[in-house]
């Protein structure tokens, strides 16, 4: 059966209608399984790594290839039969199936010494929180038991920091700075001693709550209402990842020793990236584009297409900043 008949048949089967929209990443893959299509049901994960003080902008320059200063026009090689640069080598393996990609800004987010989430948001950090990064709007797109796990390293104490990831306008995501509690938090259901404890701790607790919240609710009116939607919807995600992680501890057990050493990194064929690097034109040159042009890229490859994200450079008023980067569209 075809995919896009397999999907219809799947919404008129279970009578979803306005609920379309927010079903539709799971009903995809259920229509994608029916119609037998491979690679739309396998599970996409988008990984990002974040480098506090950027790098070299001539690592990603493969040997033998002169860059023009400033580059002003688009340039494009394979990499097939060049030399990763040195700092690079670790992923010569594996440069079949990857882009090296140059030459995109994000001034709109540049400071004295960290733009903080704008990094990620496109914004600048002086604004503060204003809205919602690509990290977490790939998450929605993608859903999972753990829609988002942000894993970092601080020089200090912190278990956690906030400095990176949006969920929503003032809302910052966490991102887990203490091995023990990222190890315990994703395998704390298979694991014995206090993983395990606190895990079950946490599920008996919200399992006790979960009809004293819902009462509360019902209690409230107008505002106060409305306030306390936001903390319910919190709660119930909450409840909810902790019931399937209940029910997922076979698969669990058997991935909690082992990291994944699969790198695919063209969602599922929606990106052009075997071998490729690009070079895009420097900063105000005409075919300039944006570190927000790349992240809607990836959202278009991920189904869920945007052709703004962020907030417009307003040193490029004079240059195109919407859509996607179509040279590495598939």
């Amino acid at each position: 059966m075809p995919y896009q008949q397999a999907r219809r048949t799947i919404l008129k089967t279970l009578g979803v209608g306005a609920g379309a929209a927010v079903l539709s990443p799971m009903l995809s893959q259920l229509a994608a399984h029916a119609a037998g299509d491979s690679r739309k049901a396998e599970r996409k994960r988008v990984i990002f790594v974040m480098q506090s003080n950027g790098m070299n902008p001539a690592h990603l320059v493969p040997l033998g290839v002169e860059r023009s200063r400033p580059p002003t026009e688009l340039t494009e090689c394979s990499l097939a039969d060049r030399e990763l640069h040195a700092a690079l080598t670790p992923l010569a393996p594996f440069k079949n199936r990857m882009v090296l990609v140059q030459g995109l800004s994000n001034a709109i987010a540049y400071s004295d010494h960290s733009c903080n989430q704008g990094a990620l948001g496109c914004f600048p950090k002086n604004k503060g929180v204003m809205q919602q990064t690509i990290d977490l709007a790939l998450a929605e797109a993608l859903p999972g038991v753990y829609p988002h796990l942000g894993l970092g390293y601080s020089g200090g104490h912190e278990s956690s920091v906030y400095n990176y990831s949006v969920s929503a306008p003032g809302r910052p995501a966490p991102i887990l700075c203490s091995p023990a509690q990222a190890f315990n938090n994703l395998f704390g259901s298979v694991t014995g001693g206090s993983g395990r404890e606190a895990f079950d701790l946490r599920t008996n607790l919200l399992d006790f709550m979960a009809d004293d919240v819902r009462r509360s609710r019902n209690a409230l009116v107008g505002d106060e209402k409305q306030k306390f939607d936001s903390y319910l919807s919190a709660f119930e995600s909450l409840h909810a990842r902790q019931q399937k992680l209940v029910a997922m501890q076979h698969k669990i057990r058997g991935a909690a020793p082992q990291l994944g050493h699969k790198l695919n990194g063209n969602l599922g064929g929606k990106l052009k990236t075997a071998g490729r690097y690009i070079d895009y034109p420097f900063y105000q040159s005409a075919g300039h584009r944006t570190l927000a042009n790349l992240y809607c890229t990836l959202l278009h490859a991920a189904g869920r297409p945007r052709d703004t994200f962020g907030i417009p450079d307003p040193a490029l008023k004079d240059l195109d900043q919407s859509g996607p980067l179509n040279e590495l569209l598939a």
